[in-house]
């Protein structure tokens, strides 16, 4: 948990301090870095997936202190603090617009969500945006920044979401999928929003 406030907060150097008796295997240092992006259904828009995707790289060092190992985590990100609350503003905003209520649909949440980010994002052909932030606070972004955006958006809409990465045209690529009553559908919002008008082929 302690990981994962710190990922969210975008702190670059992360430590602190565990007894040696729970070390349960060698590999128990990359397991808490990846535990701390694990994506839940109660998870919020800026965890899970969303902080999985939003880090570049990172290196861990560790120490012993008398009983306890104290790991240092290095983690550099495609954000700052600073961009991830200018995001988060720009979330509240958007979502304010959108002003759904109870009795909004699943489905026309997705839709408005799906529409938003292919009528306002553009796709970045100089492959440097990968982020939300870059998304929807500056307009282009990448494949990642587009599936982020959304996941983040629909976390907020409080629907079940993930990001999924694989082979797309022949190349690396991001894109969603979202749960719509019983059924989770694909959706692809960079190849929706590619023409001046938003198309519907991967919605």
């Amino acid at each position: 948990s302690y990981l994962r406030e710190q990922m969210v907060a975008r702190e670059n150097t992360i430590s602190f301090s565990m007894p040696f008796e729970l070390i349960t295997n060698d590999n128990i240092l990359v397991d808490l870095f990846k535990q701390a992006m694990v994506h839940t259904e109660e998870c919020s828009g800026q965890e899970g997936d969303s902080l999985y995707w939003s880090y570049k790289t990172r290196g861990i060092n560790a120490e012993s202190s008398g009983s306890n190992l104290v790991p240092t985590y290095t983690v550099e990100y495609y954000t700052t603090a600073q961009q991830e609350e200018a995001l988060t503003e720009k979330v509240n905003q958007i979502m304010a617009d959108f002003n759904f209520s109870d009795s909004t649909s699943e489905y026309d949440k997705v839709k408005a969500i799906h529409d938003y980010i292919c009528d306002n994002v553009d796709y970045d052909h100089d492959l440097t945006k990968y982020s939300a932030y870059d998304a929807l606070c500056t307009g282009t972004a990448v494949c990642q920044g587009y599936a982020v955006a959304f996941y983040r958006l629909c976390k907020e809409a409080g629907l079940s979401v993930r990001i999924i990465a694989g082979i797309g045209a022949g190349g690396r690529h991001a894109w969603n999928i979202v749960r719509i009553g019983d059924v989770y559908y694909n959706i692809d919002c960079t190849w929706d929003g590619q023409e001046p008008e938003t198309e519907y082929a991967w919605f």
